[in-house]
């Protein structure tokens, strides 16, 4: 029997620098769009779009301190790259989850 409190459940906590808190809730709407623009470009076998998605997000979560959304994006690259779309399927997965429990607290 599964615990309803597994480990894909628990809210994941990220400090945020307080001078960025106006920014985060369009950051966090852009990772969203990243989700539907690459399933989309995977229902097109569109990998170059996947690839310039992953980068970006590569670049943004570092940009904002969210380490696990770079992991993704690189992640995601990688996949694109590989033409991997069970992969690719996989990171956008962990993107929506990593997304729906994540909580910030502003330092």
């Amino acid at each position: 029997m599964l615990n309803s409190n597994s480990k894909q459940d628990e809210k994941i906590t990220v400090f945020v620098n307080s001078t960025i808190a106006n920014f985060i809730p369009a950051f966090f709407k852009n990772r969203r769009n990243d989700i539907k623009s690459a399933l989309e470009a995977l229902e097109l076998c569109d990998y170059d779009t996947i690839q310039i998605v992953g980068l970006s997000m590569k670049g943004a979560g570092e940009g904002y301190g969210f380490d696990a959304i770079c992991d993704i994006g690189l992640s995601l690259y990688q996949a694109a790259k590989d033409k991997n779309p069970h992969e690719i399927r996989k990171q956008v997965s962990k993107l929506t989850n990593y997304l729906d429990r994540v909580n910030i607290v502003y330092k």
